[in-house]
């Protein structure tokens, strides 16, 4: 599930949290949040790894189909919920 979580899953951070308090209303949060990017993106963007750690990770990522990985995950989860239908507690 890494693989799909962090190169394929797109995340938005938060960017800036404000309270608006007008009269006679509660108060209420107004978010901003950023651009929706991978795991991974942000990660090569921060220079954290080495140059030759982000190649072969942008190997892995281009060497995964997402769709098939996607179904993998599913049938895996499947699996686990059939055993749970067999042996309950």
């Amino acid at each position: 599930m890494w693989l799909y979580y962090n190169f394929f899953q797109p995340v938005m951070r938060l960017a800036e949290k404000t309270w608006i308090r007008e009269e006679g209303q509660p108060s209420r949060a107004k978010r901003r949040f950023d651009k929706a990017a991978t795991p991974f993106d942000r990660l090569c963007a921060t220079q954290a790894i080495s140059e030759e750690l982000a190649e072969q990770l942008r190997a892995l990522r281009e060497q995964t189909n997402p769709r098939q990985l996607r179904q993998q995950i599913n049938k895996l989860i499947d699996r686990i919920a059939a055993l749970l239908v067999r042996f309950p507690e």
